[in-house]
């Protein structure tokens, strides 16, 4: 029987926290890598503290982390591993180009995994960030942050719910609804659309306090939802749709327009908060039911797309697990074909397709990258982080940023 301690730890990790300054970060990174942030952070009680060098670790069952995220199938050490190689090699800093000062650190230095264990180590220098946060912090619902299919929606979710509380200088508020104005090329840059990671866009961004982010979008050389109305139809709806279907959020948003051709160039949400059911949360009322026939033709068109010997039944399956939309499966599919090991083509595509797994970035583009979190607009987070970080190395009696460049 589950005793009293284990039932109230349950029910307190049901919320978790999560720093503004991380929400606020610019990154491209994988459902998987955010799903497993949100395993971490609601388990920040379990952090420990190695008394040699002073990191925070943390050790998770790769089983409970296997039923936390619904999956069975036998490729996701695989998963897991490329989503730990990503994570270690995200950092986060600031950049003040005009006094000449920077300071950047890795948020996770390590993560591996051993006889069924999967380790995270994190950055002793951004303790504050990861564990017991005072302040400038977001409660986020781990039920919800899980149930996400789109790292899309995910990503707008947790911007928008960071912004959503009163009192907020830049937000208006008008009968409980929240105005959230975002510039279209930054929103890009934010929810990963735009890879800020890349040298041409990080380089921009680098530049100045206040970038223009326009630029940084149209001098990326990968060209991803680049029309409006592909972001819209791909990225932004599905998005909206499944927040509205699945979340205690209610949101709409309009578009303002300017330039030559009036072009969009701003989005303004409003975010009115909402009762929400099981209902939702399980996906078992967010679509009309579908009619047999349609059922049907969806299976006969990925019993096409897949080459592999596989049973209707199993098709079925597949179909099912995507709530029978198509672009879904093709996504898993994908990911399949370029995925090496594969024991079940079945359990595979499924786990994909619950798990959002994405196809895995070129290794020409890993090393001309550096995977840095872009976030050199955010004064407010940035400028609590280089004073703490100022402040710590003079109660230690190290010499402070300022004190090295004096002559």
């Amino acid at each position: 029987m589950e005793n009293t301690k284990d039932i109230i730890l349950r029910k307190e990790r049901e919320n978790f926290t999560k720093s503004n300054f991380l929400i606020s970060c610019k990154y491209k990174s994988s459902l998987l890598e955010n799903k497993l942030m949100v395993i971490s952070l609601s388990r920040a009680d379990e952090l420990k503290k190695d008394p040699e060098n002073g990191i925070l670790y943390q050790q998770i069952k790769v089983s409970e982390i296997k039923k936390e995220l619904g999956c069975n199938g036998g490729s996701f050490y695989s998963n897991l591993a490329n989503a730990a190689e990503s994570m270690t090699s995200k950092s986060i800093g600031v950049f003040d180009p005009e006094n000449k000062m920077f300071d950047y650190m890795s948020i996770i230095i390590r993560a591996h995994c051993e006889k069924g264990i999967f380790t995270i180590e994190y950055n002793p220098r951004i303790a504050e960030y990861i564990q017991n946060i005072k302040q400038n912090f977001t409660s986020l619902p781990k039920k919800i942050m899980l149930s996400f299919r789109s790292v899309y929606a995910f990503r707008i979710y947790e911007v928008l719910r960071s912004k959503c509380y009163y009192g907020k200088k830049d937000i208006k508020t008008d009968n409980d609804v929240f105005e959230i104005p975002f510039l279209l090329s930054e929103l890009k840059l934010q929810i990963g659309v735009v890879n800020s990671n890349l040298d041409k866009v990080r380089n921009i961004l680098n530049k100045s306090k206040n970038p223009d982010y326009d630029y940084a979008v149209e001098a990326s050389p990968e060209k991803v939802l680049e029309k409006w109305s592909e972001f819209k139809r791909k990225a932004l709806d599905p998005s909206i749709n499944e927040i509205n279907e699945k979340t205690d959020m209610e949101v709409s948003y309009n578009t303002e327009r300017s330039g030559r051709g009036g072009k969009v160039h701003k989005i303004i949400f409003y975010v009115k908060y909402k009762a929400i059911t099981e209902a939702a949360l399980d996906g078992t009322d967010t679509k009309p039911e579908l009619t047999q026939e349609q059922k049907d033709e969806i299976v006969d068109i990925v019993s096409d797309l897949i080459e592999e010997p596989v049973k209707t039944k199993d098709i079925r399956a597949i179909c099912e697990s995507a709530h029978y939309d198509v672009e879904k499966v093709k996504n898993a599919y994908a990911v399949l074909k370029k995925s090496t090991g594969v024991e079940s083509v079945v359990g595979f595509m499924i786990s994909a397709i619950k798990n959002g797994y994405d196809l895995p970035v070129p290794t020409k583009e890993k090393k001309e990258t550096k995977n840095k979190f872009n976030n050199f607009e955010q004064r407010e987070y940035a400028k609590e982080f280089w004073d703490g970080m100022e402040r710590k190395r003079y109660e230690k009696g190290e010499e402070t940023h300022e004190e090295k460049d004096k002559p």
